[in-house]
């Protein structure tokens, strides 16, 4: 089953992956006797979307997804169980975004009219900073999931570079994109309406838990089960941004990784760090270097290097 259509943009997808995760995925499954597919942290869920195939002739028959982000897993809920009413409140507010953009303006070249562009989206800019305002009002709210999940594919499609950003309180702090483009609102619909029928077609069942928690839950039928673990990067050393108030430092990293040691099937991937090649050195871990283009990076120069990452599977 494919999905063509992004739900949303999100920074450290796996989908660029996809050709290397399938072939890691098989060596675990060709083992045998795999049933589950768990990730601890199924962000914009690109890995368990481009492997499907991969996982279903493997032999997996339930897929367990989490993540710490509220936000995203009621979403992913929502977009399962009530797609139309969803799609019906994001159109709402992206045609109200619309009305605040003069039409001269979406002709316009973004960079080469850099400054008509900017005065003439000045309204719209204020209108997502009301809709952050919002979203930060009501994101820890169980009685707005609606509006919540509406408001965050909104901005998600309006903010800077489509970084998910939180200051030290919690809030989302990402800026206006300052993009002058009608959204396609057809692609939309199609790409909740494709994820609403992938999360019923197959048995997934969502959790917004601790990773921690998460493993804990799954480990009765750890032998049974594929983990993938494509946790927050590393980024001491590193010049990338950060998107959480919740932190996930060197203490977590090695909190992870004793979490690890007793699991027998397992992905991983982070950047290629010395934490990292120091621990998956025994026999039991195959290892390979990956590169991908720093997008994301805070510093523009580093933008066009190739950043090194770590792929790992148990053997």
């Amino acid at each position: 089953m494919n999905i063509e259509t992004k739900l949303f943009k999100w920074i450290g997808g796996k989908k660029w992956l996809k050709d290397k995760l399938n072939e890691k995925f098989t060596t675990i499954t060709n083992k045998g006797g795999i049933k589950y597919y768990a990730e601890p942290f199924c962000g914009s869920l690109g890995s368990v979307i481009g492997s499907i195939e991969t996982l279903q002739s493997g032999g997996v028959e339930k897929i367990y997804l989490n993540d710490i982000n509220s936000v995203v897993i009621n979403l992913y809920k929502l977009v399962r169980d009530n797609p139309n009413d969803l799609f019906e409140e994001f159109k709402k507010i992206e045609l109200e975004h619309i009305s605040f953009i003069p039409d001269n303006i979406f002709t316009l070249n973004k960079t080469k009219d850099k400054l008509q562009v900017k005065i003439g989206l000045s309204q719209s800019e204020k209108h997502y900073n009301r809709m952050r305002l919002r979203f930060n009002e009501i994101k820890k709210s169980s009685e707005d999931i609606l509006e919540c999940s509406a408001i965050f594919l909104f901005l998600m499609d309006r903010c800077f570079n489509a970084v998910y950003r939180e200051n030290s309180r919690g809030l989302f702090n990402s800026p206006y994109g300052w993009n002058n483009n009608k959204l396609n609102l057809n692609n939309k619909k199609t790409a909740i309406n494709e994820f609403s029928n992938f999360f019923k077609k197959f048995d997934v069942e969502f959790y917004n838990l601790n990773y921690l928690d998460f493993i804990n839950l799954i480990n009765e039928k750890q032998n049974e089960t594929l983990f993938y673990f494509d946790p927050p990067y590393l980024n001491d050393s590193i010049k990338e941004n950060n998107y959480s108030s919740d932190s996930f430092g060197l203490t977590e990293q090695n909190q992870l990784l004793d979490s690890i040691k007793g699991l027998n099937n397992i992905v991983y991937s982070n950047h290629d760090l010395p934490i990292f090649t120091e621990f998956f050195t025994t026999d039991k871990y195959q290892k390979e270097i990956i590169y991908r283009k720093n997008i994301i990076s805070a510093d523009n120069t580093d933008r066009s290097k190739g950043v090194a990452e770590i792929l790992i599977t148990s053997l």
